[in-house]
């Protein structure tokens, strides 16, 4: 009687054996993947000292070329950016102000950028 259930069970280990295989071969290897971190700071008005809402802060590869993500500053002047560690380019856009960028090398924990202050453009007539 033993020896009729052993080829049962070769051909359950061997099934159990494929499947694991290809089950391992489907599942990405996440063991040394870069982890994203918060990256923030505050956006002010240049003069009055005071922060500026809705504030476009882009992050941009260091070739200027890609989009990473963005953020809008909140009625704090405040943004957070979530990324992965490396070099970026961030730039910052509000109609009422001169844009400016600056490059970063982002390390890998919370980064705080400090404090960006942006001039107004005044109209000359």
């Amino acid at each position: 009687m033993e020896y009729k259930n052993k080829p049962h069970r070769l051909i359950s280990l061997g099934i159990f054996l494929v499947t694991a295989v290809l089950l391992l071969s489907v599942i990405p290897f996440t063991g040394n993947a870069e982890e994203s971190h918060p990256f923030y700071g505050w956006v002010y008005d240049q003069d009055s000292r005071r922060p500026i809402e809705n504030v476009k802060v882009t992050l941009f590869d260091p070739d200027f070329e890609e989009e990473i993500i963005n953020d809008m500053t909140d009625i704090n002047g405040e943004f957070t950016l979530d990324a992965e560690p490396g070099h970026y380019i961030v730039h910052y856009s509000h109609s009422r102000y001169l844009s400016t960028a600056s490059f970063e090398m982002m390390n890998d924990e919370d980064e705080n950028l400090g404090d960006v202050f942006l001039t107004k453009i005044t109209r000359v007539e």
